[in-house]
């Protein structure tokens, strides 16, 4: 019998590492579908562009009560609808924020808004470009509770006070038009009264004509009154100082996709890249997002005109290559 219980307890003994990996295995697994399903609703929200707050009808949600399984079940349901950041309260971010508050260390979270984070600044610029500036507002405010030293939160700034600029500047006058001069008839010149034949007095005798004088040649005036020629302007383009290089995607990894993506976009006279976008890409919407973010974190030399800094338009091709 004693040998038979020292079996039983050999086996259990060599069976609880097989468990304890496999049980290893499966979180790990979980862990991977649920950043995949974040990541890939991410993309998608992206695409579809932001849920504007002052559009969209706001929903009294009672945060504070919900539990972190809650939190963690409502951020998931936000990005599955597109809910990235708006409308106010009832979206991705701050679920995840409200759930980090609780638990800091937690590593899902923490992961989750790391990802997410390109995802919601892309949706933050869009609502710039619309128009929303206090939408906006808002959504770089929640971007800076998840990840104040991000330097994508100082583009983001600089770009929304320039488009508020833009939108508070009047627009120009438009010029008055000149009086027209009123032309003067000129009134008809008398005529002399007609003599009778007797009384028609004997022409005169011609009278030598005076000799010609010369006149002075027009060749030296208009040399006097030709200005002088404008000096040429001195310009110099933007100079790359500061490359990041994209993010690989995984997806196109594994798939071992290649491309390229050609990126437009404006070095401000700070030297900061500002509206990025894409102008073409082969194969589409598979290396975009990747490119954009990287171009975002570029730093230039600004560009110069009479020594004077400007902004200026650049286009990049950025290519994808394993």
């Amino acid at each position: 019998m004693s040998d038979l219980r020292r079996i039983h307890r050999m086996r259990g003994r060599a069976a609880f590492p097989l468990l304890s990996l496999l049980v290893i295995v499966l979180a790990a697994a979980g862990v991977l579908v649920h950043r995949w399903k974040q990541r890939d609703a991410a993309e998608r929200a992206v695409r579809n562009g932001p849920a504007v707050a002052s559009t969209a009808p706001k929903r009294s949600v009672q945060v504070a009560t919900m539990g972190h399984a809650a939190l963690l079940a409502a951020a998931r349901r936000a990005l599955a609808e597109h809910r990235l950041l708006a409308p106010q309260g009832d979206n991705a971010f701050a679920y995840y924020l409200e759930a980090r508050k609780r638990q800091p260390h937690n590593p899902v979270v923490s992961s989750a808004l790391r990802e997410l984070f390109p995802f919601a600044v892309e949706s933050a610029e869009q609502s710039i470009n619309a128009g929303h500036f206090d939408e906006a507002e808002r959504e770089i405010a929640l971007l800076d509770r998840a990840d104040p030293t991000n330097y994508s939160l100082n583009i983001l700034r600089a770009k929304l006070d320039a488009q508020r600029k833009i939108a508070q500047t009047p627009p120009p006058a438009p010029p008055r038009a000149k009086p027209v001069a009123k032309r003067v008839a000129s009134a008809p010149e008398s005529t002399p009264p007609s003599t009778p034949d007797a009384e028609v007095a004997a022409p005169a005798s011609p009278q030598p004509a005076p000799p010609p004088t010369a006149q002075p040649s027009a060749a030296p005036q208009l040399a006097k009154q030709t200005p002088p020629p404008a000096p040429p302007v001195q310009r110099t383009p933007p100079l790359l100082l500061r490359r990041v290089q994209p993010a690989y995607p995984a997806a196109a990894r594994r798939a071992h996709r290649q491309g390229w993506v050609d990126v437009g976009y404006t070095v401000d006279v700070d030297g900061h890249v500002v509206d990025a976008h894409v102008v073409a890409a082969e194969p589409r919407h598979i290396f975009d997002l990747a490119a954009l973010n990287a171009v975002r974190y570029w730093e230039y030399k600004p560009a110069e005109r009479d020594g004077k800094s400007v902004a200026q338009k650049v286009q990049s091709r950025i290519l994808f290559r394993l």
